[in-house]
């Protein structure tokens, strides 16, 4: 496929990821920690529904859900995803974008803005594997910022 995500992430990280030992990503506290530690500036957690936050990245902002949880712990996954509040797409346009990003899962929310995310288990998640998912999700979003830049799509 032409974009990659998060492969990296998974399977790509540098060597060394595999040696780092995991940042307890099914916690919420330690996953919020982790982002803190990071410098990705998160909110406070929002333990009223799953639990949750937002982050800062390359000025970007994205929330943060953990799915999958137990009593708002033991959650199984991390989904990290943004929207683009000035690009109204097409249903077509979305799945043709769909198709040529390998994780990066993309929709139009309920007022048809243009909304991306990626899902990754939390066993194990290391720090580097943490900071690539992020790194790809921002590259990701530039490449299709661009593509609907391209496709005359932005307000």
């Amino acid at each position: 496929m032409r974009n990659w995500l998060a492969a990296a992430a998974l399977v790509g990280a540098p060597l060394h990821a595999q040696t780092d030992r995991p940042i307890g990503a099914d916690m919420p506290s330690a996953l919020h920690t982790a982002l803190r530690d990071m410098g990705f500036a998160p909110e406070e957690l929002d333990l009223s529904g799953a639990p949750s936050t937002v982050i800062t990245s390359n000025d970007s902002r994205y929330w943060v859900v953990l799915g999958g949880c137990s009593d708002k712990k033991a959650c199984k996954t991390l989904m990290i995803g943004s929207t683009f509040t000035d690009v109204t797409p097409s249903l077509d346009w979305v799945n043709k974008q769909n198709e040529s990003f390998d994780l990066l899962k993309l929709w139009l929310n309920d007022k048809k803005q243009l909304s991306y995310s990626v899902q990754v288990p939390t066993a194990g998640l290391t720090r580097p594997q943490l900071r690539a998912l992020v790194d790809g999700l921002n590259n990701s979003a530039a490449q299709l910022g661009q593509d609907a830049i391209d496709a005359k799509l932005v307000k």
